[in-house]
């Protein structure tokens, strides 16, 4: 059994038998595969009373990329409870930020920086508010 993986790798806990003799010089237990370590990051988009809201879209970004020129890693589509997760993601600097609004709602511009390690593989952002657009009419009497 591994006591120790490399960093950002899960611990192989499989138990390996041998039989050893006398003459066994070395023996060879096979291949043993270490897969890294992986994690999510969630939010939950609400309206400014709190209410959740469907339909935002939301990208992650590796913290080294740009949200305004280079593609997502992943883009998720906030559900009927207003959740988003981004899962299966390697420990690293990640910045999440809203590609589109709900219909009705201002896009929220702002990045969210997060950083996923041994100690922490799931984050949550928390509540992420939209206020809701607003219009005006101009009268003119005549």
């Amino acid at each position: 059994m591994e006591l120790q993986a490399p960093a950002l790798y899960q611990v192989d806990s499989t138990i390996h038998s041998v039989d050893l003799t006398k003459d066994d010089y070395s023996i060879f237990v096979g291949n043993i595969t270490n897969t890294f370590i992986r994690g999510s990051i969630e939010l939950k988009k609400v309206d400014a009373g709190g209410a959740p809201l469907a339909g935002a879209t939301f990208g992650v970004w590796e913290a080294a990329a740009n949200p305004t020129t280079d593609s997502p890693l992943q883009t998720v589509v906030s559900d009927g409870f207003g959740k988003i997760a981004f899962t299966n993601l390697l420990l690293g600097d990640y910045q999440i930020k809203e590609i589109e609004a709900p219909a009705g709602y201002m896009l929220n511009d702002a990045i969210h920086d997060v950083t996923l390690t041994t100690a922490v593989t799931n984050f949550d952002i928390g509540n992420i508010v939209n206020e809701q657009l607003r219009g005006s009419i101009h009268l003119t009497k005549v």
